[in-house]
């Protein structure tokens, strides 16, 4: 749910199209770059497995893996941006109640 109401199927078709042509695009150098340059990127990809199908998420959260190999800065970023959701993340993704105390330590 996003804003208090259910999304359509075809809402959540389009959401997974955009997560792929993202992921295409991150591919490429100069998408990358402008991710990583652009104030509140990470944070936005990262806000947008709050409401798409666990599929989705779980290519949202490769996007997120891959860049985390281009800098040990980038690396930081992305877990300090995660942190305050990633246990919520993981719960969603494995059904697992335990999973909630996950804490992350960059």
């Amino acid at each position: 749910m996003l804003y208090g109401h259910s999304k359509s199927h075809e809402d959540l078709e389009l959401i997974t199209e955009c997560a792929r042509c993202s992921k295409a695009l991150l591919n490429t150098k100069p998408t990358l770059e402008g991710v990583l340059t652009t104030n509140g990127a990470i944070d936005t990809i990262i806000a947008s497995t709050s409401f798409v199908s666990d599929k989705t998420k779980s290519m949202v959260l490769e996007v997120l893996a891959a860049l985390c190999l281009v800098s040990p800065d980038t690396h930081g970023a992305i877990c300090k941006a995660l942190e305050p959701s990633l246990g919520d993340l993981i719960a969603q993704l494995t059904n697992d109640e335990s999973a909630m105390s996950l804490k992350v330590h960059p």
